[in-house]
């Protein structure tokens, strides 16, 4: 969804209303992609433990870049983090999480294991052609978000409220997001933003330093 407008639609502190908000737009896609993506910031051995169980076959890296401190080369996480001890897992915390999975197999597990770090499920999808002036919608930036602890689409400040935003092509307009939002009972919550943060530079959820450089995925 990296050319689309995003507004926010749904903030609640309750994760799993966040989550059915959130399919409750996606069922009225026209299409929606049959891969979802989801990421999670990994605080905690708890955390790790728990999401390796949803997501054994996620990428799992160094929420931050890290260098070793006598050679200045790039450390990347490569082990198994259900086959590392604990002790050594709490070495290398903090840790994030990215993963692809069937829409509908996973979400619910996911939002379960989830810890006290900020987190994000993706759906893209297309969004039916209201038969009005705009046209219709892109698979690559039509699209429903929730982000755990968060209140963008971008990673932003840590706080307790979850929030569902909709993504609507560049091509299409406000009028689109507002009937998304009315499905819900509510209003536009906002100006929109940029997929990319273009209005003040944030960064893409599953795009901070992963891999970092001279890591492979």
């Amino acid at each position: 969804m990296e050319n689309s407008r995003t507004w926010a639609v749904h903030r609640t502190t309750d994760a799993g209303e966040a989550l059915a908000a959130a399919g409750r737009l996606c069922a009225l896609f026209a299409e929606l992609r049959p891969e979802v993506s989801l990421g999670a910031e990994l605080r905690t051995v708890g955390d790790v433990r728990r999401m390796a169980e949803v997501l054994p076959e996620g990428l799992y890296d160094h929420l931050e870049p890290r260098t070793d401190p006598e050679t200045g080369e790039w450390r990347c996480f490569d082990a198994d983090p259900a086959a590392t001890s604990d002790e050594d897992l709490a070495g290398e915390l903090p840790l994030d999480v990215t993963a692809e999975a069937a829409s509908g197999t996973v979400e619910t597990r996911f939002v379960a294991a989830l810890g006290e770090g900020q987190a994000w499920i993706d759906w893209q999808g297309v969004w039916p052609d209201p038969g009005e002036r705009e046209p219709a919608g892109w698979w690559s930036d039509d699209g429903v978000q929730v982000v755990f602890h968060g209140e963008r689409a971008e990673r932003s400040a840590w706080t307790a409220r979850h929030t569902v935003l909709v993504h609507v092509s560049t091509r299409g307009d406000v009028s689109r997001a507002s009937r998304l939002a009315a499905r819900l009972g509510e209003a536009l919550d906002g100006a929109w933003e940029s997929r990319q943060g273009e209005r003040d530079g944030g960064v893409a959820f599953g795009g901070a330093g992963r891999p970092a450089p001279g890591c492979t995925a």
